[in-house]
């Protein structure tokens, strides 16, 4: 199977081949913070409550294929109520970490009531 590779000159890019592999990692975030080091992965946050409009405390995950100048996509996957809508942005990408907040992006409506996975790629 081939690779994607990813180099300052050439960005992401694949190898000879069809297809396209990533390897991934997955972690569950401990209290605000997690470690891991793959270019992507899942990370799976504690339970939340965050109210229609509000957001989480930051998260900060240690991940050693972070770099200043990188960026760091996200995406959320969330199977609790119908009703609130969560969302994940980053707040700041750094040597060998980044930090983000998950946000109730529902102006009223229902609370958080469950896990997040938070979905994200290092390019």
């Amino acid at each position: 199977m081939p690779k994607a590779i990813y180099s300052t000159k050439k960005g992401l890019y694949q190898e000879a081949g069809a297809g396209i592999v990533i390897e991934k990692g997955a972690a569950t975030i401990s209290g605000t913070t997690a470690t891991l080091n793959s270019v992507a992965g899942i990370l799976t946050t504690p339970s939340l409550t965050t109210a229609a409009g509000a957001q989480s405390a930051a998260y900060t995950i240690t991940n050693s294929y972070v770099e200043a100048g990188k960026q760091v996509l996200l995406s959320v996957q969330y199977n609790g109520t119908v009703g609130s809508l969560p969302y994940a942005a980053i707040e700041t990408i750094g040597a060998g970490s980044f930090v983000f907040r998950v946000s109730n992006i529902k102006a009223a409506g229902a609370s958080l009531d469950a896990v997040v996975k938070v979905h994200f790629l290092v390019i």
